[in-house]
């Protein structure tokens, strides 16, 4: 392999790391935690995780409806890219309302875990991953935390197929030095 080369490689296997990282941590706490809603290591929607899905999904073609006049159509590429982020959206929003104003950590506090997981899943944003540290946190369960937040710092190298080749510096930065911080919190 050429000098130049294995400089593409490194830079490739570095934006590789985040999702790799994010793929062990999927594993660990479905394992650890024995996490329902996934089977073989594969998400299986609940009944409301579907219906937060769909409506997301029927929300959105109603604006692009509304935009266009009439039946908005997708290029069949970009609806499965649309669909991806749709489904993740309305997952991590699932999971956080199903905790956020409760005054306790509901007995199904396993459920979210799998659900922010499952958004995860589908688009590998990083603020589903503080938001699922820190429901881990209020949850009790601190070491699960830590290694959420650890994935996090493999994000800026990725950042830049996360952004599609622009990647948002300052929203970088920021997410490392939240992650960063909440790290030093939980010492």
């Amino acid at each position: 392999m050429g000098f130049i080369s294995s400089l593409f490689w490194i830079k490739k296997r570095r934006e590789k790391q985040y999702l790799d990282a994010g793929l062990s941590l999927i594993q660990k706490l479905v394992t650890s935690l024995n996490l329902p809603g996934w089977e073989n290591l594969l998400p299986v929607y609940s009944p409301q995780e579907m219906e937060a899905i769909d409506k997301r999904f029927s929300n959105f073609q109603a604006i692009a409806n509304k935009e266009v006049g009439g039946e908005a159509k997708f290029n069949p590429d970009a609806a499965q890219t649309l669909k991806r982020i749709l489904a993740a959206e309305a997952l991590a929003e699932h999971a956080r309302n199903s905790w956020t104003y409760a005054e306790e950590i509901p007995k199904s506090w396993k459920n979210i875990v799998a659900t922010y997981l499952k958004s995860w899943a589908s688009r590998a944003d990083p603020f589903i991953l503080l938001n699922l540290a820190e429901f881990l946190v209020k949850s009790g369960s601190i070491i699960e935390a830590k290694e959420t937040l650890r994935v996090i710092l493999y994000f800026p190298p990725y950042a830049d197929i996360y952004y599609s080749g622009n990647p948002d510096n300052e929203m970088v930065d920021k997410i490392i030095k939240l992650t960063k911080e909440s790290l030093e919190d939980l010492k």
